[in-house]
């Protein structure tokens, strides 16, 4: 996309020429290089380990000691 600030001028001209925000405009090309990035580095990525996934915590009881009395 465009450089030094002038992103945001230039989405802003889309939006006033198609009638729509201006954000449309940015989340779709930050979709598009999100789309990009994972083609391009989706055998890199297949090789980052992940953490194993674990169930939550319980919430602590009513009679815990994070009881407030009064």
């Amino acid at each position: 996309m465009l450089q030094n600030g002038h992103e945001g001028n230039f989405l802003l001209g889309l939006g006033r020429c198609f009638h729509m925000e201006a954000d449309f405009w940015r989340n779709l090309q930050k979709i598009y290089d999100l789309d990009l990035s994972s083609r391009e580095l989706a055998s890199a990525v297949k090789n980052i380990p992940q953490r194993p996934t674990t169930p939550c915590a319980k919430e602590p009881s009513s009679s815990s000691q994070w009881s407030v009395s009064p």
